[in-house]
């Protein structure tokens, strides 16, 4: 379904939306809590940085 590019993003939305539902109701009843972060400053910002660094890790 994912490849329909008309409701590609709609779908894949919906099922992040299920996914934390899903894992908020197992954390609840696990006395844990899920908190929602912004994507600002995570590694998936800095992505090029990272797999760059990493080369250059594994290089040396």
């Amino acid at each position: 379904m994912v490849r329909n590019h008309r409701l590609a993003q709609k779908i894949l939305d919906a099922s992040w939306s299920k996914f934390l539902q899903m894992l908020s109701y197992k954390a609840e009843r696990a006395g844990r809590r899920v908190v929602k972060v912004s994507q600002r400053g995570t590694s998936q910002e800095n992505e090029e940085k990272i797999k760059d660094r990493d080369y250059r890790a594994a290089v040396n």
